[in-house]
């Protein structure tokens, strides 16, 4: 079959293989058989290569958009840190307004994290408004319960409201999630 296959690559016809392999003392019908052997296997993968060929496009196609994907994912979770941890010096510095406007801005970014929630909280205490800075920091801790300053900051609004019912539970959280 492979000498059948090769002269065939090579152009030589079906009659001209034949001969030759029926001088060289094969039998007509197995002769006959082989090439039909070779048609019935052309037959199963006629587009066998174009098949491979789109399916590695569409390999490669995917495989970028992923890489697209990742990377604007890292890239919005990265700029979604640096906008937060901005707005966190404006806010040390008493720059509410400017501090909340990008804090809005993060939370477009990815609405599902807490941190921005937590730094609005951080913000609102350092204006003694602890009405407020409760609701922050409910809506961070809702978000993300594993963090101890959400809970210690929490604490603190509640602290400031004289309700020490509420308080008290979260600052005890907050030294549970960390005993150091």
């Amino acid at each position: 079959i492979n000498y059948i296959k090769s002269s065939l690559k090579k152009g030589n016809t079906k009659e001209d293989i034949t001969k030759s392999l029926f001088k060289a003392g094969y039998e007509a019908n197995v002769i006959e058989y082989h090439f039909n052997c070779i048609e019935n296997e052309s037959k199963k993968h006629p587009n066998l290569l174009l098949y491979l060929l789109i399916f590695f496009i569409s390999l490669s196609i995917v495989s970028g958009i992923m890489n697209f994907i990742l990377y604007t994912k890292q890239t919005s979770s990265q700029r979604y840190e640096e906008i937060v941890l901005e707005s966190k010096d404006l806010c040390t510095d008493g720059k509410y307004d400017k501090s909340f406007v990008k804090l809005e801005k993060a939370i477009k970014l990815d609405e599902k994290r807490a941190f921005a929630y937590a730094i609005i909280g951080y913000c609102y205490l350092q204006q003694n408004k602890s009405a407020e800075a409760v609701l922050a920091l409910t809506e961070a801790v809702r978000r993300y319960s594993r963090e101890p300053l959400y809970f210690y900051r929490l604490g603190i609004a509640h602290c400031n409201l004289n309700n020490y019912n509420l308080a008290i539970p979260n600052l005890r959280r907050s030294i549970e999630l960390n005993p150091g």
